[in-house]
């Protein structure tokens, strides 16, 4: 079995990110195979106090105002985090004592401080989350605010720039799925590029989805560009149809940062429900007849589809919300315009014993082929193995 040093952009502590998600996931799973790890990560205000992994934080080198006047001539992304000398050779002495084989890179943001940390002679892999170039582009394209037009802009040159380089360095590069596969694949070589699908842990308990009542549920971080235009769709041109069909049916937004005005268009829905900071969203799940998932763009795979296939709750998606999901019509409702979501939504909140089938085979795909013990694991633990590969 490999040490693993594992680099992550954000603080480790409760998950509330995809990316979050995606690291905890394969983390605990490498854990599961027998690998060691400890994490390398930004500061926060809340770690999670486990034996396992081990956790090695580091604070931001300056002040915020000096910390964005560096970020802005450095040639890093301007959202990576920074860390100073000081920082460094703590972490240093850390990692040298740890005596890694791997080192992994979760995310573009994390080679930022990863390149300086990793000792030479240990193997690279980068887990590509998405193809960040692309993702950015966009973002980019999807930004409300001149700021984040800019800020966005910026970003999409590094990131690209950065994906390159790491990806070139790196002697495997792991993706979610078959397409983000043959992009990296371009830059990195087809031998190099592994898929590891993402998943979530599995609940202990599926909903029972014939005694719900008719309530629709969308799930996401809600300043994430996609996934304000997805919300925003939703409200203006999906759900007042759905109404029309289903009057008394309620419609859930669940998710972190509303936008203000993002905020302002769900509260003044009508049968619509915002909620935010949730953390567990174990009762959402549990009270829900659909999810429905309408994102148009963005890249990867969508943790939110997992987690309701895992609850066993019917998923209603854009082909772009299914995409690098091995899941079929029996499992999912896949639909793309505005009318096939609104007839999907509509069937499924008014017809209990259709919802509740669609749910059980839902909830069979996840155990049988998409946890991370059925999906993740083989691939990831060939990933991190000694000798390489196998």
């Amino acid at each position: 079995m490999s040490k693993v040093v594992w680099c992550h952009p954000r603080p480790w502590g409760p998950a509330r990110h995809g990316g979050d998600l995606r690291t905890r996931g394969l983390v605990m799973t490498a854990l599961k195979a027998g690998h060691d790890v400890t994490i390398v990560t930004p500061w926060g205000a809340e770690l999670l106090h486990e034996t396992a992994p081990r956790v090695v934080p580091f604070r931001q080198p300056h002040p915020y105002p000096l910390l964005a006047a560096m970020k802005v001539v450095s040639r890093h992304p301007l959202r990576s985090p920074r860390i100073g000398p000081r920082a460094r050779h703590e972490v240093l002495r850390a990692v040298d004592a740890f005596e890694p084989d791997v080192a992994v890179v979760s995310e573009i943001m994390s080679w930022s401080f990863a390149q300086r940390l990793i000792p030479p002679g240990v193997r690279l892999v980068y887990d590509a989350q998405n193809v960040e170039g692309a993702l950015f582009r966009d973002m980019t394209a999807l930004a409300r605010t001149r700021l984040d037009r800019l800020t966005f802009a910026v970003d999409t040159r590094r990131v690209a720039r950065a994906e390159r380089q790491l990806a070139k360095s790196a002697e495997q590069v792991l993706c979610v799925s078959g397409d983000d596969a043959q992009i990296l694949a371009s830059i990195a070589g087809h031998d190099r590029v592994r898929v590891v699908p993402n998943s979530v842990p599995t609940p202990d308990s599926a909903t029972d989805v014939e005694s719900t009542e008719g309530r629709a549920l969308f799930v996401g971080t809600l300043d994430y560009p996609p996934n304000v235009a997805a919300v925003t769709e939703l409200v203006e041109h999906i759900w007042p149809a759905v109404l029309r069909a289903s009057p008394n049916s309620e419609l859930h937004v669940v998710g972190r940062r509303p936008t203000p005005a993002l905020r302002r268009l769900v509260e003044a829905a009508p049968n619509v429900t915002l909620h935010i900071d949730i953390a567990d969203l174990t009762p959402h799940y549990h009270s829900t007849r659909v999810v429905v998932t309408p994102i148009r763009r963005g890249g990867g795979t969508k943790l939110k589809v997992f987690e309701a296939l895992s609850f066993g709750v019917p998923v209603v998606a854009t082909s772009e919300a299914l995409n690098g999901i091995p899941v079929d019509a029996s499992e999912v409702a896949r639909a793309d315009s505005v009318e096939e979501i609104v007839d999907a939504l509509a069937t499924l909140l008014t017809d209990r014993v259709t919802a509740s089938a669609l749910g059980r085979r839902a909830r069979n795909a996840f155990v049988d082929r998409l946890s991370w013990e059925a999906a993740a694991l083989p691939p990831l633990d060939k990933a991190l193995a000694r000798p390489w590969g196998c």
